[in-house]
């Protein structure tokens, strides 16, 4: 999910990345957040998304890492 363009994510936001993350979990497919402000970032981790999703700062990043995934990537 691409986030770069987002500036506030308020709790209903962070429900929808929690869930999507479970979903893609429940159906071993690999889930990424691109996230390249740290209040962005900051709020993934005050909520302990930042462990259960896996973060990237730019989409080529999280390209890069789903071609190197052999499997589901979502951090726990």
């Amino acid at each position: 999910m691409d986030l770069t363009q987002v500036d506030f994510l308020a709790v209903a936001g962070l429900r929808v990345l929690h869930r999507a993350a479970a979903r893609a979990a429940l159906h071993e497919r690999w889930f990424a957040v691109v996230a390249d402000t740290y209040a962005l970032t900051r709020v993934l981790d005050l909520v302990d998304l930042g462990h259960e999703i896996a973060l990237y700062g730019s989409l080529s990043e999280a390209f890069r890492a789903a071609d190197r995934s052999t499997g589901p990537l979502v951090r726990r």
